[in-house]
């Protein structure tokens, strides 16, 4: 008997997951699906920054583009994923359809780590195909209803949901506090700005200076100048963001009059 030939295909949606369901313990799943089910490794098919996210059409996955290339050239047997959710998250039936699709024009299966083995060319895996990958679309919705819940019920109780990089503070803990190294950058930024100086002839003395920019690299560039001189929490105005039709504002100790 031939040894089926199987592509691998390891997903997660977002740098959140990669944290918790990682690609590596995905990868390790599908390792150890090699040993108890042996065959011809043809790819392993990943994005390149580790995520993208299930909810995205044919259209918007590279991954699933690919994997459509290879089925077309029959150049597989088996589609092994962790899970079949990793394949797609698709609310649109159209998307999960095609799913089945690719694999079909292959003339192969999808074979889950858990040995789990899904043949949309018969009538109960079509079956158990299209309800697998429709329950995946409505736990994604529910995900979805939770998390924007819980960010305005957050919102409401006058919580920052903006993220914790502001430059010149700390957050830690719920707690904003000044940070002594980054504080003295932005109020010098505020005096440039006061003595007329535009936003690009700061951006290139911070540069210059070797000032590191708040999101890393080698250069500030006048939009992150400008970002930190447009927020008027700097001035004890309170840190606003806006949730489910809920504003919240968080007030922090001011770098600047």
């Amino acid at each position: 008997m031939t040894a089926p030939r199987y592509v691998e295909v390891v997903r997660v949606s977002s740098s959140g997951q990669r944290d918790k369901d990682t690609p590596a313990n995905q990868r390790a799943a599908l390792e150890r699906l090699r040993l108890s089910r042996p065959g011809d490794f043809v790819e392993r098919i990943e994005p390149p920054d580790g995520s993208i996210s299930g909810a995205l059409g044919f259209a918007d996955r590279p991954d699933l583009q690919r994997l459509a290339r290879l089925a077309k050239a029959r150049a597989l047997d088996e589609v092994r994923v962790v899970a079949l959710d990793r394949l797609t998250r698709a609310d649109d039936p159209r998307e999960q359809a095609a799913v089945l699709g690719i694999v079909l024009d292959a003339g192969a299966v999808i074979v889950e780590a858990s040995g789990n083995v899904i043949d949309p060319a018969q009538k109960m895996g079509a079956l158990m195909g299209g309800l697998g990958l429709l329950f995946a679309s409505w736990e994604r919705q529910k995900i979805a209803e939770r998390t924007a819940a819980g960010r305005a019920r957050a919102a409401a109780a006058g919580r920052y949901l903006g993220g914790s990089g502001l430059t010149g503070y700390f957050y830690t803990d719920g707690v904003w506090s000044i940070d002594p190294d980054r504080a003295p950058v932005v109020r010098r930024m505020f005096a440039d700005a006061d003595a007329g100086r535009t936003t690009r002839e700061i951006a290139d003395a911070l540069t210059a200076k070797g000032v590191p920019p708040p999101r890393g690299g080698a250069q500030w560039c006048r939009t992150a100048v400008g970002t930190i001189l447009r927020q008027c929490a700097y001035a004890g105005d309170g840190l606003r963001s806006r949730v489910g039709g809920v504003t919240s504002v968080v007030q922090l100790p001011a770098l600047v009059d």
